[in-house]
């Protein structure tokens, strides 16, 4: 059960860090593709992952 935990928990923060990261470097440095669909991907990562980590939590 720890590995689901760990799993989600790193999808799910690690999304959200990464995806916030790569749009704010956009936004100081300038539109470039690449950090668009970096941002894109993180981000889609990280909700997607979020119902499925909060009915991990909330199961109990």
């Amino acid at each position: 059960m720890f590995l689901f935990w760990l799993l989600w928990i790193v999808v799910v923060i690690g999304g959200f860090y990464m995806g916030i990261g790569y749009a704010l470097q956009m936004y100081l440095g300038g539109f470039e593709i690449s950090l668009l669909l970096n941002t894109l991907i993180y981000l889609g990562c990280a909700f997607f992952g979020l119902p499925k980590f909060l009915k991990l939590i909330f199961k109990r």
